[in-house]
């Protein structure tokens, strides 16, 4: 049976909802592709920039999460991605970091869940 079929135990109403949200749910993954193809090595901003303001915007927050740093002029590269990652590693430590670290941990003792 076909998951749109009519049954006794389904009222119309509802069977038109599931159709309803079906469609949606297709339109939103057609969507959501091509934002992500608008984000590609040369990013389409202007087309971002009309997803972003259309009904429903961006879709989700995992396109989200990839289309606004290209919103915001953000333009990351494989090699400063692995730069990024390492150089904060060798910083000094700050003078402050140890008292820090001893209000982190007692504000889990005052300010438990």
């Amino acid at each position: 049976m076909d998951c749109h079929e009519a049954t006794d135990d389904q009222p119309a109403a509802d069977r038109q909802t599931t159709e309803v949200g079906e469609k949606l749910s297709a339109l939103a993954r057609l969507k959501s592709d091509h934002i992500l193809d608008s984000c590609g090595e040369e990013p389409d901003i202007g087309a971002l920039v009309r997803f972003a303001t259309s009904p429903e915007g961006l879709v989700n927050d995992e396109v989200r999460r990839k289309v606004w740093p290209l919103l915001l002029g953000y333009k990351p590269s494989k090699k400063a991605e692995s730069t990024e990652t390492a150089a904060w590693q060798h910083l000094p430590r700050h003078k402050d970091e140890d008292q820090v670290r001893l209000d982190v941990d007692r504000s889990f003792i005052y300010y438990p869940k």
